[in-house]
């Protein structure tokens, strides 16, 4: 992967994964995760975290935007 893209593409996603340590990131993933393990069953418990899943990588491109590390138009 890293042969095919330009520095400034492995800068982005280096970026995006980093924010997603971020203490609040960690928790709320963490806190998903055992509410699908609680109630494994309820098909809304795997709706509604996979959009929060969905959210979350959201959160992390407008970081990696909004504090400068990469322009909007080439993310």
């Amino acid at each position: 992967m890293f042969t095919s893209l330009r520095p400034v593409e492995i800068d982005a996603v280096l970026l995006h994964e980093i924010a997603h340590h971020h203490p609040r990131h960690i928790l709320f993933a963490w806190l998903r995760l055992a509410a699908c393990a609680v109630w494994w069953w309820n098909p809304l418990a795997w709706a509604v975290g996979a959009r929060l899943r969905h959210t979350h990588e959201e959160v992390c491109d407008d970081l990696v935007v909004s504090r400068g590390g990469v322009p909007a138009e080439i993310y």
